[in-house]
């Protein structure tokens, strides 16, 4: 059976419980979805800042759109909410560069998905997510608050998280969290009615705010909206409640009942709070039976008048301050006044002194020393003012550097006093980032020391090795090329362009940098009959008679043999009986290739023959494909490549998670078996053991090397750092670039990586290539 959603909406405004009308979808998947989204439902809140600008009809429909974006990609999950998190964001943000004015329009936004059993969160722009499920209440809270979430700018963060979910499971997606939606005051919700979880979420709510609840039961897999209560009236949870002795007639008796006593109590407001402007605090409120007899008018005296409650500002208690706050406020503003006193001295001296030197001159008699003295009264003040800015500037910068450092070194002391590894971790990287805050205003021996300290005490913790890089090639590739796959054997370095789906050889000089030989050539085009598109992956092959170096595919199954001193020659695969989805990725291994089929989810291989001598094995893959998942079934929708080594294959997806097969022959039944998703081994300190997926990393790649030790290094873009693995899924370190001034890493993303016969790392940021040695 699968999983209902149920779902409650909850929008307070100025005190007041309104509908909430475009700030929450909820969806289903049906038939026209894509097969991999089939059984899920999306979920999600939007808080926009500004939302009046858009009619209400236009966010139904970005609403609408998202929804329709998540259902028709393939792939894993958080694949998907990245592409209705871009729905929403392009949406946001094309209407924001075409308003002429006004404010923009930004959305702090939460996503949750059931797939499968587990609840997959994404969050961005400050947002909270709770989870009340059996003995566990988990709070999910966005990573950066200070984001200004989607429609700020056409690149966007989410926060991914994944949990368990079953049948009975309350969430809670909010923008906003009032200190009562605690675990002490709302575990265990749960197990209660949805009117009691009302009466919990509206207590002592003090607050505006957008929520959508969702009560998970068993089902079918559809979404429901409900509503909290069928019958009762919706109110503001501020609003006071009307005395009963106004509404009961007089011929019905009031009953005693001690249950309707306390049902009034909990609808009582709190006494506690402080009334805002809107609270009616007139004396007639309280006093209404003596308005006649206090009210006089003496004969003689105009009368009083009181202004209204429209009228009337609202008069705030005056805030108390302490002594050295306002000791520090003196000093801040008499800090504040100096300029302006220096300038105002400086601007009387030169006023002074002008008027002495002009005061008895004679326009018709030593004209030159005139302008000379002209010259000078304009000339010394711009020279003083600019020498007191700048020392006023400096002093400042200096202040500021040594303010930064001292919090630094407060956080280096609360790290070496806790004992727990993953709270010292804590200070040591707020430390560490401190020193960097503290170096944008300068430098100075403290700062390298402290730089230093933090960063190798951290790097301890995090397996981390540094490298030296420095930029690889001795000429720029074109300004639209996006290197992505970086291989090597002895005839060079090759590199896939991945916007214009060619393959580029750069060769090794004298001096240590490399060349981009302008006349390989290996891309897509026509050869003969048959038509080459875009390259996506490609292999280099082992020694043959027709010296061929490379082997490349397209996405339909068109191969093409490549060579540095020769034109490239064109090939095919035999397609299998439902012919090519869209190829993704392929590997070579020994003489067998494997080719990734990610629309139809399948793992195809070909054994590979020699040229002239069929029986020989060698690198023509004339064979009909072989099944190679037989029976088992993989999500592929987001592979980014794979590895085969022997009889084991690593599949890399772009969530970060692995999928590991292993092939017998002799097993009986289905030779291959699965497992997906494969856990990771990380004895980092601070992060979880045996994780499913890194929620914050972005792999973009991945490469094996054999010599001197067999592993394989993943490229994470998040942490601007390359992950070395072992066949076991056991992280054995974690490369990162060592910061240089002399060269200075791009600020881009990383977008491909590579690992030389030679022992080289290669890093490639867009169109720019970086090399540091492997230790």
């Amino acid at each position: 059976m699968g999983i209902d959603f149920h779902t409650y909406s909850l929008k307070i405004t100025d005190g007041v419980e309104v509908p909430a009308t475009g700030e929450y979808q909820v969806m289903a998947s049906s038939l026209k979805s894509h097969r991999h989204r089939k059984g899920e439902i999306l979920a999600f809140l939007l808080d926009r800042k500004n939302s009046s600008a858009i009619p209400e009809s236009e966010l139904r429909k970005i609403n609408s759109e998202a929804g329709k974006a998540f259902f028709e990609t393939p792939g894993s999950v958080t694949n998907a909410l990245q592409r209705a998190a871009g729905s929403i964001n392009s949406a946001l943000l094309e209407r924001n560069l075409k308003a002429e004015s006004g404010e923009p329009v930004y959305a702090a936004a939460c996503f949750v998905v059931v797939h499968n059993g587990y609840l997959f969160t994404a969050q961005t722009g400050g947002s909270h997510i709770l989870e009340m499920g059996n003995d566990a209440f988990i709070h999910f809270q966005s990573a950066d608050t200070n984001d200004r979430g989607l429609g700020a700018a056409r690149r966007f963060t989410l926060n991914f998280q994944q949990s368990a979910l079953a049948a009975g499971d309350l969430v809670i997606l909010s923008t906003q969290i009032p200190n009562t939606w605690d675990e002490e005051h709302l575990k265990g919700s749960q197990q209660i009615s949805m009117e009691q979880v009302y009466r919990r979420l509206m207590n002592q709510l003090n607050m505006d705010l957008q929520a959508l609840v969702i009560k998970c039961k068993e089902g079918k897999g559809i979404a429901q909206e409900e509503m909290w209560l069928e019958q009762a009236p919706r109110k503001s949870p501020e609003q006071p409640p009307v005395h009963q002795e106004e509404q009961i007639p007089e011929n019905v008796e009031k009953r005693d009942d001690p249950s309707l006593e306390r049902e009034e109590k909990q609808n009582l407001p709190d006494q506690n709070r402080i009334p805002d402007g809107k609270d009616d605090l007139s004396m007639d409120r309280f006093f209404p039976e003596e308005e006649e007899a206090t009210l006089h008018i003496e004969p003689g005296k105009t009368e009083r008048t009181f202004p209204t409650k429209k009228d009337q500002p609202f008069l705030s208690e005056p805030r108390k301050i302490t002594k050295d706050q306002y000791a520090k406020k003196r000093l801040t503003r008499s800090q504040d006044s100096q300029p302006d006193q220096k300038r105002n001295i400086f601007k009387e001296f030169f006023i002074k002194l002008s008027s002495r030197l002009t005061a008895d001159s004679n326009p018709l008699e030593g004209s030159g020393s005139t302008k000379m003295l002209s010259t000078i009264v304009i000339v010394i003040p711009l020279l003083l003012i600019t020498a007191a800015v700048l020392v006023y500037t400096y002093s400042g910068r200096r202040e500021q550097h040594q303010t930064y450092l001292a919090e630094a070194q407060s956080y280096i002391t609360q790290a070496t006093t806790i004992e727990d590894a993953a709270q010292q971790r804590e200070y040591w990287k707020k430390a560490y980032d401190t020193v960097l805050k503290a170096r944008e205003f300068g430098d100075s021996d403290l700062s390298d020391t402290l730089l230093t300290q933090t960063q190798t005490i951290i790097d301890d913790m995090d397996l981390v090795t540094r490298l030296d890089f420095r930029p690889a090639t001795t000429s720029q590739f074109s300004q639209d090329v996006v290197l992505t796959k970086i291989k090597s054997n002895n005839s060079g370095i090759y590199l896939l362009d991945n916007a214009a789906g060619r393959i580029y050889r750069t060769v090794a000089t004298s001096k240590g940098f490399y060349d981009i030989d302008s006349s390989f050539q290996c891309g897509p085009g026509t050869y003969g009959v048959i038509t080459v598109g875009k390259i996506v992956d490609f292999t280099t092959l082992p020694t043959n008679t027709r010296s061929y170096e490379l082997l490349a595919v397209d996405a339909g199954g068109n191969l093409l043999y490549c060579s540095p001193e020769n034109d490239p020659v064109p090939g095919s695969l035999i397609p299998p009986e439902d012919e090519w989805g869209k190829i993704a990725a392929m590997s070579l291994d020994e003489y067998t290739l494997y080719v990734v089929d990610a629309e139809k989810d399948r793992i195809w291989s070909y054994a590979g023959r020699d040229f002239e001598i069929a029986a020989m094995a060698g690198i023509v893959f004339s064979t009909h494909p072989v099944d190679y998942l037989g029976t088992q079934t993989v999500d592929l929708g987001g592979v980014l490549d794979l590895i085969v080594n022997k009889e084991d294959m690593f599949i890399l997806h772009q969530d970060s998670h692995m999928t590991t097969c292993q092939y017998n022959a002799y097993r009986d039944g289905n030779p291959t078996e699965c497992q997906d998703p494969t856990p990771y081994s990380d004895s980092r300190v601070g992060y979880e053991k045996n994780p499913l997926i890194y929620f914050d990393a972005q792999f973009k790649g991945i490469q094996e090397t054999t010599y001197p030790t067999s592993a394989f290094y993943i490229l994470d873009a998040a942490n601007r750092a390359v992950l070395q693995y072992s066949y076991q899924l056991n992280l054995e370190r974690t490369l990162k670039p060592q910061p240089s001034k002399t060269y200075p890493l791009p600020e881009t993303d990383m977008t491909g990586v590579g690992i030389s016969t030679t022992k080289e790392l290669f890093l490639a940021f867009g169109n720019q290539l970086y090399v540091g040695g492997l230790p």
